[in-house]
């Protein structure tokens, strides 16, 4: 690349944070999933708690002016619907194209939900939407559980992969 400058401008990684506390569904209430993209696995929710509805976040994805290939929107599609498929007999009803806080709190408000699990999404449009959620005065109470080696390895995720890698072996024998 003759002539090049130096990197490419963009906005800065983002820096290092604590983890955030998890908070516990309360058993006997009326509960939704919201089953996004970045954790199409729900069974570790399941397990904790049985749910009366699932809604599909779908977040519109924007990068300033860009949008995702309409393949790559619907291969996202395509995965969470097989997601849903394939868990269906413990999702109860099921509501797709969620794509808005305001979508989700007026889902909860007909299916008579009194609290919403997800599983923890850090960053991204889906963390975006659930950011939104759980501001709105109007909406049930939003859990956003974790798997205990996600929490287990959070500490160690500070830097890039190469030195991560590194906690990798400790990580597998302490969740084994």
């Amino acid at each position: 690349l003759a002539g090049y400058g130096g990197a490419i401008p963009g906005q800065p990684p983002p820096a290092p944070r604590l983890l955030p506390e998890e908070t516990d569904p309360q058993p006997h209430l009326r509960t939704g999933l919201l089953l996004h993209e970045e954790d199409l696995s729900p069974g570790f929710v399941l397990d904790r708690i049985e749910v009366a509805a699932t809604g599909l976040l779908a977040p519109v994805e924007e990068i300033g002016p860009l949008r995702p290939a309409p393949h790559v929107a619907g291969f996202r599609r395509a995965a969470q619907a097989e997601a849903a498929t394939r868990w269906q007999a413990r999702l109860g009803p099921t509501t797709p194209d969620l794509a808005t806080a305001h979508q989700i709190a007026a889902w909860a408000r007909e299916a008579g939900l009194a609290q919403i699990v997800t599983a923890y999404a850090p960053v991204g449009p889906a963390a975006a939407v659930l950011d939104q959620l759980g501001r709105l005065p109007d909406a049930p109470p939003l859990h956003r559980l974790r798997r205990s080696y996600d929490s287990a390895a959070w500490p160690h995720a500070t830097k890039g992969f190469f030195p991560f890698r590194k906690q990798i072996p400790a990580l597998l024998t302490r969740i084994g």
